[in-house]
């Protein structure tokens, strides 16, 4: 499968995105906001998502390799 080469600024806490952008530029941004959550990923595929408050219709969405947050119950 050939990866797509298409850039964006992740939020890890909202999983809100920015982008798409250059590769060079997400990085040095993502670099740049680290520390506030934000980080660069290459999407590795691309999928129908639903638009809010629009009934039957769907706009392209960027799949992201991103970890999860796990809380961990005592």
């Amino acid at each position: 499968m050939n990866s797509i080469s298409i850039w964006f600024l992740v939020s890890i806490a909202t999983s809100h995105y920015m982008g798409p952008m250059p590769e060079n530029t997400c990085k040095a941004a993502g670099a740049i906001l680290q520390g506030e959550g934000v980080v660069c990923r290459q999407a590795f595929a691309m999928t129908a998502c639903d638009v809010a408050g629009r009934p039957g219709v769907s706009t392209a969405c960027p799949v992201f390799d991103v970890p999860q947050v796990t809380v961990k119950k005592p």
